[in-house]
């Protein structure tokens, strides 16, 4: 039985249609930045994390399993590169999964030289720094005040030059004690959904 021409013709128009379609969807994805909590404005005392007095401290929240954080720490490799030793490096990990510890994210963070992975139990650290999408980076000065909250790739997936990494590594090579008062450096965080939303920062 032949098909006539003009439905083949129709079926060939929807295919391509829908393909456009999931085209544009997913680029509006890509480009559609996660949400974000308030960020504390000067180092919280009460955090795991670690930072020495006198040395700026960048830390990155990641989900053990987000596709989207690989270019987040391929970008803070190439940060780290770039500042050679000049500030601490930290990636917090949400427990999320099962052992996020021996997954491919923890991995990748430390292969980046002078990285100190944590595990984030209770995601405790995510809710203190206001870190609701994976990405989500923070810079704070040598004297404890925030210099820097947002992402560090400038869509899902997108490695390369990014305004947050310019902002950061413009920031960390200044790290002037009064720039907390001319407010701190923001950028969109592009990635998977990191906690729950509706949880409250303790």
């Amino acid at each position: 039985m032949r098909v006539p021409r003009a439905l083949f013709a129709g079926v060939i128009l929807v295919w391509a249609g829908l393909g456009v379609c999931g085209s544009l969807l997913l680029e509006r994805y890509n480009a559609t930045p996660g949400e974000r909590g308030p960020v504390p404005p000067h180092w919280p005392e009460a955090t795991r994390l670690e930072r020495t007095p006198g040395r700026p401290v960048l830390a990155v929240f990641a989900h053990p399993e987000c596709p989207c954080t690989r270019a987040t720490l391929e970008v803070l490799g190439e940060i780290a590169a770039q500042l050679r030793g000049a500030l601490d490096l930290e990636v917090v990990i949400v427990d999320d999964v099962a052992d996020p510890d021996r997954g491919e994210i923890a991995a990748r963070a430390r292969a980046i030289p002078g990285v100190r992975v944590v595990i984030d139990h209770d995601q405790a650290e995510a809710h203190r720094f206001g870190a609701l999408t994976s990405g989500h980076t923070v810079l704070y000065g040598g004297d404890g005040a925030l210099r820097f909250a947002g992402g560090i790739t400038d869509a899902r997936g997108q490695v390369g030059a990014s305004a947050g990494r310019a902002q950061i590594t413009a920031l960390v090579r200044l790290d002037r004690t009064d720039r907390d008062r001319r407010g701190a450096g923001a950028t969109p965080v592009f990635g998977c959904e990191l906690v729950a939303q509706e949880q409250s920062v303790p």
